[in-house]
């Protein structure tokens, strides 16, 4: 329902550009990672952080400008939290919902931090960034510092789905399901959870091959076997000996058996983790061409636009094409007929001499 990201000072100027939906160089919407964007409905996109009239990066330098700023590579600028639309709320409570989030953030991490927070309605579901600069106290030097792991604590996070919830509980008169399963563990995205998922069996299964060995190495069928009665090719043995010896054969071929499943969970670990690297990477290429495509959709949808808007203002513009072109037509048959005596008179030429 909810997440927070973290950037440092060379990631976050990409991210800027993705919550006001600004376009690159080429003209095309920039996106971050792979979202899949409907650019027909980007126009109902808004930001209800509409009392920062600065321009995103423009407050951001300005505001930390007045902070105290670690020189390390790993200091994190910028914090996003996105915040989904519950499914339980209609279209109706949209706006009151994204609006009472804003105030629980800016609230918490101060108004005077807030970069931006802008809604996507035209990606799966409507979300929204609560961007901001994560700004702390040094009590020591009683300053203010830019310092993330203050003001994002694992124990900050472990209670901030229960926090968000009361209060959007408050608001509503009941519980808009912020609080769910898939929030009860933190912050993690659908991705991580699966590498999670299958780097946490592997070693599952790994500390279970590890069992098995220790398990047969350990295994004890005594130092000797003492034969009560010896004849040609037999040897008999007492029942003690007997109930040892097959105990200790069963016992490996137990611990063989659980070996051999260990290795094949593990290799399954495997596969499965390197079939989900793999559908990532696939899934990242389709959705770019996806949006490449669909940029190019939206180029020739307004070229059209504006032609029609023009053949609309000039009926008589098409029929004066029309005439052009068969002027053209004519032109390009008379010099072709041209050449062709030309290729002519030559030949006549050359025969008479």
């Amino acid at each position: 329902m909810a997440h927070l990201q973290k950037f440092t000072q060379a990631d976050y100027p990409k991210l800027l550009m993705h919550y006001e939906r600004a376009k690159d160089a080429d003209g095309n919407y920039h996106k971050f990672k792979n979202q899949d964007i409907d650019l027909s409905r980007t126009f109902l996109n808004y930001n209800v952080a509409d009392f920062q009239t600065l321009p995103q990066a423009e407050f951001m330098d300005k505001r930390l400008a007045q902070l105290k700023i670690f020189k390390r590579g790993d200091v994190k600028y910028l914090c996003d939290w996105i915040v989904t639309l519950p499914k339980i709320l209609g279209n109706a409570d949209e706006r009151k919902f994204f609006d009472a989030v804003f105030r629980f953030l800016a609230g918490k991490y101060k108004q005077e931090n807030v970069i931006s927070a802008y809604v996507h309605k035209d990606e799966t579901q409507p979300h929204m960034h609560f961007a901001f600069i994560p700004v702390a106290t040094d009590k020591k030097k009683n300053i203010e510092k830019l310092c993330s792991k203050d003001i994002c604590s694992r124990d900050d996070l472990l209670k901030f789905h229960d926090e968000l919830d009361n209060y959007l509980t408050d608001v509503f008169g009941y519980s808009t399901g912020v609080r769910n399963g898939a929030t009860a563990e933190g912050n993690r995205s659908i991705d991580k959870l699966k590498r999670d998922t299958a780097v946490k069996a592997i070693q599952e299964k790994r500390e279970e091959l590890a069992a098995a060995r220790k398990e047969i190495d350990d295994l004890k069928c005594g130092d000797s076997i003492t034969p009560i009665k010896e004849k040609r090719d037999v040897v008999i043995i007492s029942n003690a000996d007997l109930e040892t010896a097959n105990n200790a054969l069963a016992k490996k071929n137990l611990s063989d058996k659980r070996l051999q499943e260990a290795k094949t969970e593990i290799q399954k670990g495997v596969d499965y983790r390197n079939t989900i690297f793999k559908q990532g990477k696939e899934n990242r290429k389709l959705q770019t061409d996806n949006a490449a495509l669909l940029s190019e959709k939206a180029r020739l949808q307004a070229e059209l636009a504006a032609m029609r808007k023009i053949l609309t203002a000039s009926p008589s513009l098409l029929d004066e094409f029309e005439r052009i072109a068969n002027l053209l037509k004519t032109i390009e048959q008379a010099e072709l007929r041209e050449r062709q005596l030309e290729r002519q008179r030559q030949h006549q030429s050359q025969a008479e001499m």
